[in-house]
């Protein structure tokens, strides 16, 4: 389940998106609420990601340098005004005002490519990030297998519609994704995947 929500980019996993069903004598972990797989996110694996969540609303210029994981800012007890003078490039007044309400007590963020990106719930214990310390080879094998066929089968109604550019940046994603995975082993000396 973790190494499929960090491949397919499903980053809101707190146990309410999460069902178990008991069919035939077997139980089944379900699940749910899986609009975040159509966010962009930037992520490492073993890290929370930042997922966008608003372009700048002028002047869009192409970011030529890497994702700032290291320095994301921070918004601590801020009032209502401040965030607003940090985000107003980013939404339409009524929209901000909202955005503000919700999240100026405590919000990690970063500005890359002109875009809001916020890395939710890295203060929070109820939600976990989406790595194992241990895989089968049969569940690496199937992401090895893992091709830009397969997700356009995954998200064809989609791609054949006008969505095509954001649907080809969301299967770029989920395939540097999956190679991270599938390089975690060999980057860090604790590994995180254990193949048995």
């Amino acid at each position: 389940m973790k190494l499929f929500s960090f491949v397919f980019g499903q980053w809101d996993i707190n146990l309410g998106n999460r069902l178990i069903q008991k069919t035939e004598g077997r139980y089944y972990l379900i699940l749910i609420d899986n609009a975040g797989m159509y966010n962009r996110l930037q992520v490492r694996y073993g890290e929370y990601p930042f997922v966008l969540r608003a372009w700048r609303l002028n002047d869009y210029q192409e970011e030529i340098h890497p994702f700032p994981f290291d320095e994301p800012q921070e918004l601590r007890n801020a009032s209502c005004e401040d965030a607003k003078k940090l985000f107003r490039d980013f939404f339409e007044p009524e929209e901000l005002e909202r955005f503000c309400k919700r999240n100026c007590r405590r919000l990690r963020y970063c500005i890359w490519d002109n875009a809001l990106w916020i890395q939710y719930f890295a203060d929070n214990p109820g939600y976990t990030t989406s790595f194992v310390s241990e895989c089968p080879q049969y569940a690496l094998q199937a992401y090895k297998n893992l091709t830009s066929e397969i997700l356009i089968s995954f998200w064809k109604e989609a791609y054949e519609s006008s969505q095509r550019i954001h649907i080809e940046k969301l299967m770029a994603d989920t395939l540097e994704r999956r190679d991270q995975l599938l390089s975690a082993q060999k980057v860090h000396d604790k590994a995180y995947l254990v193949i048995s």
